[in-house]
């Protein structure tokens, strides 16, 4: 069971440790994120009811395409990177972070069946989505064990039973789908473009930190006890990626009581405060938006409460929801839609698995994979951005933490403090008119707030 460390003895603030690896992706974030908005837009219009409360998934067999040469695979530079480069289902809030209950599953009203939702998914014949087959795989089996806590409602019934095991790839069988190997050296890798911007970053450790270890040990003692202690038999499609359902825990009241403990972790809240440090580092532009998003949301409505305040990061809040990910074994590939498109995605890995056999993280777009040790942070897009992880062994543990700032809550304050719905029904022509003039410029703002490799002012 998890103690807490004498307070003296937690770390407050972080050292950032020097890159000395760069990443160098095959296309233009500006291009890259101009498509991938095209793409949401088309999605949000065609769907029947607003995309935050109900989370429809994609039907079209060209979602999430890309401009061909993202296939290509990318170059890993080493050294300094020289090359170019209080109401459930109404709205985005809620009046607690762990809000999906029983009740809310079993009477959320839905108006009308949507029209353009995926067949329901049949387990022994299942086949990929169109992100999935454009990686090479050829089968999904859904995620079982996630607890997702969000500032808003989006339960519907599952269409899974959740009961096949999920699937991961070997290394050999990444090998032979053409992904190269990425030797790591845990010091900060900053994914960069053709214009040599960064766009996603991983990080080792913190430098410098000697209780960085215990730390992690102490949130991977937290998540091994919630793994014995949550019902994993409940389970919720409330987070939907690219045409893939994982199966995620129903947050039923003594779910909440266990994801409550996780909140309060030594352990789990010095992950949290690496996250939000390493975010604040090396995008401090996305940073301070985050921050001021949800500044306003909360100054508008007081019920909105977040998994982590300010106590736990040391920093105004820039994340709005956490997943909680338990299991020997993920399912590929992962891409989440939910994410917001102004905001980072912070995943830690902790656990016990031997870093020489599995658990490396996988790189879809930069057709990568890399060993991925507890302790381990990625910040990144995860909107655009899949990942994965190979296969450890099963009677080792995989834990993920990840902390994303929701796109709902960025669509609400975009829409003035309002749902789509109250939007599109009350909005003047004027508001319609600066709300769509924003989403034109849209992409040429999201990599404004993008620095280049050479911007940054390392610790040495």
């Amino acid at each position: 069971m998890a103690t807490a460390l004498p307070p003296a003895t937690r770390p407050a603030t972080f050292t950032i440790p020097r890159h000395t690896t760069a990443i160098l992706l095959p296309f233009r974030f500006h291009e890259k994120i101009a498509t991938e908005l095209v793409t949401i837009r088309g999605r949000e219009e065609n769907e029947p009811y607003y995309r935050g409360e109900t989370n429809v998934p994609p039907t079209n067999d060209s979602d999430s395409d890309s401009d061909s040469d993202s296939q290509a695979g990318s170059d890993v530079l080493e050294g300094e990177a020289s090359a170019p480069s209080s109401s459930p289902n109404t709205s985005p809030r809620s009046s607690s972070p762990a809000a999906i209950s029983s009740q809310s599953i079993t009477s959320s009203p839905e108006p009308k069946p949507p029209v353009d939702l995926e067949p329901a998914v049949d387990l022994d014949n299942s086949e990929s989505s169109p992100l999935l087959r454009r990686y090479g795989f050829e089968r999904v089996v859904p995620e079982r064990r996630n607890i997702v806590l969000r500032p808003r409602l989006a339960p519907r019934p599952s269409v899974m039973d959740g009961t096949a095991e999920p699937v991961s790839l070997t290394r050999q069988q990444m090998r032979a789908l053409g992904y190269r190997p990425f030797s790591w050296d845990r010091q900060p890798a900053p994914f960069i473009d053709r214009d040599r911007l960064v766009g996603a970053v991983m990080i080792g450790a913190p430098a410098e930190e000697p209780l960085w270890e215990t730390q992690i040990q102490l949130a991977t003692a937290a998540m091994a006890q919630a793994e014995r202690f949550l019902d994993m038999g409940v389970l919720t499609d409330d987070c939907l990626r690219e045409g893939v359902r994982p199966q995620n825990i129903l947050l039923t009241l003594e779910n909440q009581v266990e994801a409550a403990r996780l909140a309060l972790d030594p352990g789990i809240q010095t992950v949290v405060r690496f996250q939000s440090q390493a975010y604040q580092h090396f995008f401090p532009d996305m940073f301070t938006e985050s921050q001021d998003t949800i500044e306003d949301v909360r100054w508008h409505d007081r019920s909105l409460h977040l998994p982590f305040d300010r106590t736990a990061s040391l920093l105004e809040p820039a994340f709005t929801s956490v997943e909680y990910r338990f299991g020997a074994a993920l399912s590929p590939p992962r891409s989440d839609d939910l994410a917001a498109v102004n905001g980072m995605t912070a995943l830690t890995v902790v656990g016990d698995h031997d870093t020489r056999f599995g658990g490396d993280i996988i790189f879809l777009g930069a057709k990568v994979y890399a060993p991925f040790p507890p302790g381990a942070t990625f910040v990144f897009p995860a909107w655009w951005m899949p990942y994965s992880f190979t296969r450890v062994d099963p009677d080792e543990h995989l834990y993920v933490i990840t902390q994303r700032m929701d796109a709902g809550i960025y669509r609400y304050a975009e829409n003035g403090m309002r749902s789509e719905h109250e939007f599109e029904r009350y909005a003047t022509d004027e508001e319609r008119r600066i709300r769509a003039i924003y989403k034109e410029s849209q992409a040429g703002h999201i990599v404004g707030m993008l620095k280049k490799l050479d911007d940054f002012e390392v610790n040495e």
